[in-house]
């Protein structure tokens, strides 16, 4: 994280929400949970408009793109720009610190705010091999889930310098109710906190998984080069919403994904038996589908195999 007071001109982004204010540009990847799932409630209760960017496959950002954006809006309207990691819809993808750098970096020289969207940040950290804050470090705000694999039911915190989340915790109260029990969602976050070295055990089940699922004929799996704790895959001549339904009836739940694939994730609930139910899942799931013609390392995009 930087230091409170070091985030420049548009690091208090909580200042979108202030009548008369120009409403901030949100710059998110394309195909990240912010910009799919979440742009309606930003452009409603914070009036922000979102604008997505072109990602590579591993995840990041187009720095080229971002930088043409980030220009065209220049004096404009503050702007923030988000970095999601690991990337869900790269199968969980971890980003690392160079990564990270390069973004917030650019953000930076144009004077936006650089938030780090960091759900499954611990895992990103664990599949690295570094603390969160390393790659944290440049980040003017981050999020972060205690409930992603770490075992907590609920909750996240919101992290960035004192004037920052004073600021988040006032805009939140204009959205109405509140928490006073805090303590209910406090307790299991600290130990969830505890608990980001277990991570590494879901990652290696999730591994197996990756493995398991990729010898059933018919399937494809992306391949992420920094897997963490969720898989994705796919079968040949079945849309997502048909294979979730079917994998359901085997008893497997799965959550099936605008880009062809279901996903899989992994968490300390699961074992290897479980691992192994699931692929006799998927393979049962396979042999009611009609054979498709054979797939050409030509119709396979970046990350995939067979």
């Amino acid at each position: 994280m930087r230091p409170a007071g070091d985030a420049g001109d548009a690091g208090d982004a909580g200042d979108a929400g202030s009548p008369g204010s120009p409403a901030p540009r949100l710059i998110a990847g394309a195909d990240t949970h912010m910009a799919f799932l979440e742009a309606d409630g930003l452009r409603r209760f914070g009036g922000l408009e979102l604008v997505p960017v072109e990602q590579h496959p591993d995840g990041l950002p187009d720095l080229d793109s971002l930088a043409a954006l980030l220009a065209a809006g220049a004096g404009v309207a503050p702007a923030v720009v988000c970095l999601e990691n690991t990337s869900m819809m790269r199968s969980g993808n971890a980003l690392d610190a160079a990564a990270t750098g390069a973004v917030a970096a650019l953000a930076h020289r144009y004077g936006a705010h650089f938030h780090l969207d960091g759900a499954r940040l611990a895992h990103a950290a664990v599949a690295l091999g570094v603390p969160p804050a390393q790659l944290a470090e440049p980040a003017d705000s981050v999020a972060f889930s205690v409930s992603k694999g770490l075992g907590a039911p609920v909750g996240g915190l919101l992290c960035g310098s004192r004037a920052y989340v004073d600021r988040a915790r006032e805009l939140r109260t204009w959205l109405g109710g509140s928490l006073h029990q805090a303590g209910v969602v406090a307790a299991p976050a600290l130990v969830a906190l505890g608990r980001l070295p277990d991570l590494a055990a879901d990652h290696d089940r999730a591994a197996a998984l990756a493995a398991g699922l990729a010898s059933v004929p018919g399937a494809v799996l992306m391949r992420p080069p920094r897997p963490t704790n969720i898989v994705m895959a796919r079968l040949r001549g079945l849309a997502p919403d048909a294979c979730a339904e079917r994998l359901a009836g085997h008893g497997v739940r799965v959550l099936p994904l605008s880009n062809g694939y279901v996903r899989f994730v992994v968490h300390r609930a699961h074992d290897m038996i479980g691992v192994r139910e699931a692929v006799g899942a998927l393979a049962a799931v396979a042999a009611t589908v009609p054979a498709a013609r054979p797939t050409t390392d030509g119709d396979l995009p970046d990350g995939e195999s067979p």
